[in-house]
């Protein structure tokens, strides 16, 4: 399981999780993350207001970076 913070490797490339969203019906296992990618993350950072936030992934698409 990973946290806000934490660098992963997604389908998109590399990335870090800005939050995890748990699966019901007992949510003790992650559904999704959602992974601010490195290559969107540097397009978007522009003044005035950053317009991405990050890419929803399925929990088993994504692995600790390397």
């Amino acid at each position: 399981m990973f946290d806000k913070g934490d660098r992963v490797m997604t389908p998109g490339g590399a990335g870090t999780v800005v939050y995890k969203r748990m699966a019901p019906p007992d949510f003790f296992e992650v559904d999704v993350y959602s992974v601010c990618l490195d290559t969107r993350k540097a397009e978007t950072e522009k003044p005035p207001f950053p317009s991405y936030s990050g890419t929803i992934y399925k929990a088993e698409m994504v692995k600790p970076e390397k």
